[in-house]
């Protein structure tokens, strides 16, 4: 992915902790952007500051025409 832009972190139905982001559509094409929905999870480290951890698999959403 390319271009990556702001995210928003949200827990889906079933609570699990997910990211929605937007990229550049394609290579050297900006626009339209498309958005991406990840899933996310915590490690904690002792001592340490928690870590975010963001799947490298995304899904990719389509909206429907509505009729």
């Amino acid at each position: 992915l390319q271009g990556s832009g702001h995210h928003a972190i949200f827990k889906d139905k079933k609570g699990v902790y997910r990211v929605v982001f937007h990229a550049h559509y394609a290579p050297g094409k900006i626009s339209p952007r498309i958005m991406h929905i990840s899933k996310i999870r915590f490690i904690r480290h002792k001592n340490e500051t928690d870590r975010l951890v963001i799947s490298p698999q995304y899904i990719t959403p389509t909206l429907k025409q509505a009729q």
